[in-house]
């Protein structure tokens, strides 16, 4: 075979490899494909989102309460507040029961929660309402009876518990 029908043999061979080898670039993420539906005027889009996932904040306004021991009992108030921003649930409890505690002595008490108008129980109580950007007022009212010689002296505790979830 003479050169020149080598060299055109073998041009021809390596043109159809490096062809091959090229084709279906595209496919393969190659060079991007122009823009598809535009024409004079172009127009597109991005999406944004943000989830908000339920919150709650918790004041309390009166972190200790104070009786005294006089004649016919005492009552006292407190008072927290509650930010959220879906209904939640409280949970409200004791440590001793209700019971103002020293080692084995105990003094009852009557605890009643309000949140406006409505008592609100021991225990958890669902779908509290929420304000927006807001606080709902919860007041706690305390009573002791009056213990005078029964008891004996020092200083009785009890634990009120307030616990907000979702």
């Amino acid at each position: 075979m003479n050169k020149m029908t080598q060299t055109a043999l073998a041009a021809l061979v390596l043109g159809a490899c490096s062809t091959a080898i090229y084709a279906g670039d595209e496919d393969r993420g190659g060079q991007p494909s122009g823009p598809s539906g535009c024409s004079v005027d172009c127009e597109g889009k991005i999406d944004i989102e943000l989830k908000v996932d339920p919150h709650c904040e918790l004041q309390v306004l009166t972190p200790k309460i104070v009786l005294e021991d006089k004649a016919g009992g005492d009552t006292k108030n407190g008072s927290f507040k509650v930010g959220a921003n879906a209904t939640y649930k409280i949970e409200l409890s004791t440590a001793n029961n209700s019971n103002l505690k020293m080692g084995a002595n105990s003094i009852p008490i009557t605890i009643k929660t309000t949140r406006g108008g409505t008592v609100i129980p021991m225990g958890v109580t669902p779908n509290q309402p929420y304000l927006l950007g807001g606080w709902t007022a919860y007041n706690v009212e305390v009573k002791s009876p009056e213990v005078g010689v029964t008891k004996p002296v020092g200083t009785y505790t009890e634990q009120y518990r307030i616990k907000v979830s979702f």
